[in-house]
């Protein structure tokens, strides 16, 4: 198999946004990629609050859009960084998925999160 996955940019230990090859609705496609974790998701949403004392439950979640001829996935994943191994789980996860439709896919449990603890 050719290159697996291209890191476009790391913004941090906790998100990165890569590209790889996949099959959506059968076709052979290009995912642009935001991975992260659920947390740093939780820290993007406290901040466009207004409220930061409000608690939040996340789960975790893939995203698929199609916009300017390009697929985009975000997925959120209840780990504590994102790593090589991290990734090519997320990768495999999509690669398998045989019901991938456009919009947002939750799954598992909801993890709370609050403005003290994180």
């Amino acid at each position: 198999m050719a290159e697996e996955f291209k890191i476009i940019h790391r913004d941090s230990e906790q998100s990165v946004r890569l590209t790889f090859n996949g099959v959506f609705e059968g076709r052979q496609v290009v995912w642009n990629a935001h991975i992260k974790t659920l947390y740093a998701c939780y820290l993007e949403q406290t901040a466009a609050m207004t409220d930061n004392k409000q608690v939040q439950k996340l789960r975790q979640f893939i995203d698929i859009g199609f916009c300017n001829g390009e697929y985009q996935v975000n997925i959120g994943l209840n780990l504590t960084q994102i790593d090589e191994p991290a990734i090519k789980r997320a990768i495999i996860m999509m690669r398998k998925y045989k019901r991938l439709h456009l919009g947002r896919h939750e799954y598992g449990e909801a993890i709370q999160f609050d403005v003290e603890t994180g």
